[in-house]
C-alpha cells in the first residue's frame, strides 16, 4: 500500500486527487489477516493427532475393562481359595477311610483303647476339666472320695481338618462336650463300669466329624466318622 501511495505522489494533482477518492478501499480489498504459513501444518497435525487421541481413549478404556476383568478373576479365584483354606471341611478320600477303619478294626481287636487312670494329685485338674454344674461336681467328687468312682484320662483330636466338629463323650451318666481341634485335648470321665465310653457327633464341620482317640496300648486309634446324632461305642481296658 505504501508503495502505491509513494506512485500516485509522482502524478498531477487531478490523478493524485482520484487515487486519494480511490484510496477507500472495497470489502474485497480491505486487508486480510496475516496468513499463518504453518496453519496448514497445525490444522494436519490436529487431524493426525485426532485418532491418536481417540485410539488412546480406546485402548485406554479397553486396558480398564480387561484391568477390572483379571481383579474381577483374582477376587473370584482368592475367594474360592480362602473358602477352601477357611472352611477346611473334613472329606476323606476312599484310601483314607480305608486306613480309618483299618485303625479301628486293630483296636476293637486289641480290646479297645487303653486309657490311663487320673492319679489322686489330679482329681481337681481331672473334675475342671469335666466342665461340671456345681451340683453334678460335688456329686461325684463324693463319689470319688468314697471310692465309688474311679476316673480315667480320654485324649481326643481332629484327625482331619480342624473344621468345627463336636462330640460328646459320655460314660457312667457323665457327659463332657469337646470341641475337636488338630490339637489334643483332655478330659477326664468316670471309667465305665460296662467298658464303654460313648462317641456321639453332635456338629459336623462338613464331610463328616472326624476324631481319633490317644490309647496307651494301640497307640492312635481312628473313629469312623460320625454324624450328627450317630453313637459308636469304645471299648476301654
Amino acid at each position: 500500500m505504501y508503495g502505491k501511495t509513494s506512485k500516485g505522489m509522482n502524478m498531477g494533482d487531478k490523478q493524485f486527487s482520484a487515487m486519494r477518492h480511490d484510496s477507500t478501499l472495497s470489502p474485497a480489498a480491505a486487508p486480510q489477516a496475516p496468513v499463518n504459513s504453518n496453519e496448514p501444518h497445525q490444522r494436519q497435525r490436529k487431524q493426525n493427532a485426532n485418532p491418536q487421541r481417540k485410539s488412546s481413549s480406546f485402548f485406554g478404556k479397553f486396558a480398564l475393562v480387561a484391568g477390572a476383568a483379571v481383579v474381577a478373576l483374582a477376587v473370584l479365584a482368592g475367594g474360592i481359595v480362602s473358602t477352601g483354606g477357611a472352611s477346611k471341611t473334613d472329606t476323606p478320600t476312599r484310601e483314607q477311610l480305608a486306613t480309618i477303619q483299618a485303625s479301628w478294626d486293630a483296636a476293637m481287636a486289641a480290646g479297645g483303647a487303653l486309657l490311663p487312670a487320673v492319679a489322686p494329685a489330679e482329681k481337681q485338674n481331672a473334675l475342671d476339666s469335666m466342665n461340671l454344674p456345681p451340683e453334678q461336681r460335688a456329686a461325684l467328687e463324693a463319689d470319688m472320695d468314697a471310692g465309688r468312682i474311679s476316673l480315667v484320662w480320654v485324649t481326643v483330636w481332629d484327625n482331619y481338618a480342624e473344621d468345627g466338629d463336636v462330640v460328646d463323650l459320655s460314660s457312667d451318666g457323665v457327659s463332657v462336650r469337646v470341641p475337636l481341634l488338630n490339637a489334643t485335648t483332655r478330659i477326664a470321665l468316670p471309667r465305665p463300669a460296662g467298658g464303654i465310653i460313648n462317641l456321639q457327633g453332635v456338629h459336623d464341620g462338613g464331610g463328616g466329624i472326624t476324631l481319633g482317640v490317644i490309647s496307651g496300648g494301640a497307640g492312635e486309634i481312628l473313629a469312623p466318622p460320625l454324624v450328627p446324632g450317630q453313637i459308636i461305642g469304645l471299648p476301654t481296658r
